[in-house]
């Protein structure tokens, strides 16, 4: 049994599947020093503080900070996933994320049974062109592609195009027909229903998967 907030945090942590401070930190976009202080005890850790780790690792504020209510040993019902940004699901958009001296808002999600927490992201969808399946203003909860299988026939992947120095992202789902993949709008919107052929590219444009759609979450 932890006996100190400090101690609590660090036990949350490692339940939560981050092998250290850092990797933590990183995940959830805070500020490393400060977090690290927390968990070591050479900094005391206030309520708001508390509340924030409580969300992003499953466990009671209380229980980090007094010990009370321990919900920690109970098994997780959910995980929390950072928002790292948006994806059109229409027309191609700029790419657009937070800063990165932002913290990241956090959503939560269902554990996966194939990739833990810390490999997991979320994507704002905008536009109509995956509503069958990922309507607008939902978030597509995704793995990045390094940490992720290679797609397969009928996932849904988040894709990257970079052409004159600009950087834009989509989503869509992956189809392999006669030796061919097409990236294909699910949508009842008659102005979405064109493929994106991967095998014809323009000289000056790339266009990548960058992640693996495995979930989603709509707010009420």
């Amino acid at each position: 049994m932890q006996n100190q907030p400090h101690e609590r945090l660090q036990e949350a942590r490692e339940k939560a599947g981050f092998r250290s401070a850092m990797e933590a930190a990183q995940h959830f976009g805070w500020g490393y020093s400060t977090y690290a202080s927390h968990e070591n005890g050479s900094r005391g850790m206030r309520l708001d503080a508390a509340r924030k780790y409580a969300r992003a690792f499953g466990v009671a504020p209380g229980w980090l900070l007094t010990g009370a209510n321990n919900d920690a040993n109970a098994p997780r019902a959910v995980v929390s996933i950072p928002v790292i940004g948006k994806v059109a699901a229409g027309v191609w958009m700029e790419a657009d994320g937070f800063d990165v001296e932002d913290e990241y808002p956090l959503i939560p999600a269902a554990p996966s049974p194939e990739y833990p927490p810390e490999r997991q992201v979320a994507f704002m969808v905008e536009g109509p062109s995956m509503n069958r399946v990922l309507p607008d203003g939902v978030y597509a909860i995704g793995v990045l592609f390094q940490y992720a299988r290679n797609p397969r026939h009928g996932d849904v992947v988040a894709l990257r195009r970079t052409r004159a120095g600009l950087v834009e992202t989509t989503v869509k789902r992956y189809i392999e027909k006669d030796g061919q993949v097409l990236l294909m709008p699910e949508s009842d919107d008659p102005r979405f229903q064109k493929p994106i052929d991967m095998n014809a590219r323009e000289s000056d444009t790339q266009v990548e998967v960058f992640a693996l759609v495995i979930g989603s979450f709509r707010p009420l």
